[in-house]
């Protein structure tokens, strides 16, 4: 997600980390979509497929992790 808010596509491995400047790191190896197709494997309870993308913005927003 960029600065504006706008999504773009993420063209790099299935894990991601994050890494704050004092040392601390999230690792995130949860596949949110398909890497073939591009589907997600996860919905929230609504159907919505951004919600596990969203969940985990949340977590790193909570724990205070740079964007």
């Amino acid at each position: 997600q960029r600065d504006d808010g706008t999504l773009v596509d993420w063209p790099g491995p299935a894990t991601v980390a994050s890494l704050r400047s004092d040392g601390r790191a999230a690792l995130l190896a949860l596949p949110l979509v398909n890497d073939f197709n591009g589907t997600p494997f996860f919905r929230g309870v609504d159907g919505d497929a951004e919600a596990p993308r969203e969940a985990v913005r949340l977590i790193l927003e909570a724990l205070d992790f740079p964007r």
